[in-house]
């Protein structure tokens, strides 16, 4: 990102930097396969820490920006007032996020994406936090919906050849979320977009591996005997 080749404006600094946020993403997108894996290996931890929903979908709506002004659709962030902080993992909430988003902007070739952050209603689990993901897209027909959370899935083969993927952003999403004590539910219609809506309770249980403890243990060990 140094200005090699002479200094940039406001604008390209702008951009260059929303550049670089994006492929930070990206590069941890890749990692997808080896989460899945690790998942079903029982082998993904759980940081709990607070986490500020509102400023993390401000900001990775952010990051998203050059797709969806290369796109040229419009993306609508609503964060509603009183969002309770969430004791949760931040890593994973964010793949979440992002991997919903991602999926709005491949498959939305015309309209607009939208993301609203809002406080569960009682009857969806008071205390928790709804995140409203929606698009404009090509929508998924009635048959497919039961099936595109499973691994390697995509709505249909033509999908996969125009859109591309791997067809495991949603399949990780939902495990994830398992893993974060909450939720995922589509609705969606051929030609009509799509609406995904997750919730998550207020805290979600640490997950701590056996190996960690360990390693926690050795590293203190070492401290004391340092000492």
């Amino acid at each position: 990102r140094d200005e090699i080749y002479g200094e940039l404006n406001k604008r390209q600094g702008e951009a260059l930097s929303r550049m670089y946020t994006a492929s930070q993403h990206l590069l941890e997108l890749v990692n997808d396969i080896l989460d899945l894996a690790k998942i079903e290996a029982g082998k993904m931890p759980v940081h709990v820490e607070p986490v500020d929903v509102g400023q993390m979908v401000r900001e990775l709506a952010h990051t998203l920006e050059p797709l969806v002004q290369r796109k040229q659709i419009d993306c609508i962030v609503r964060v509603d007032e009183g969002l309770p902080t969430l004791e949760t993992d931040q890593t994973k909430l964010k793949q979440i996020v992002l991997n919903l988003l991602s999926n709005a902007v491949k498959f939305t070739p015309s309209g607009h994406i939208s993301i609203h952050a809002r406080s569960a209603r009682e009857e969806e689990g008071a205390g928790g936090v709804v995140i409203e993901v929606a698009d404009t897209g090509i929508g998924i027909k009635q048959e497919d919906l039961a099936n595109i959370f499973e691994d390697f899935r995509q709505v249909d083969q033509s999908s996969t050849r125009e859109y591309g993927g791997t067809g495991l952003g949603l399949s990780i999403t939902k495990k994830l979320l398992h893993l974060l004590g909450g939720t995922v539910r589509v609705h969606s219609s051929p030609g009509d977009g799509s609406v995904f809506t997750v919730w998550l309770p207020k805290r979600s249980e640490e997950i701590v591996l056996d190996e960690e403890v360990a390693r926690t243990a050795m590293q203190a060990n070492k401290a004391v005997l340092e000492e």
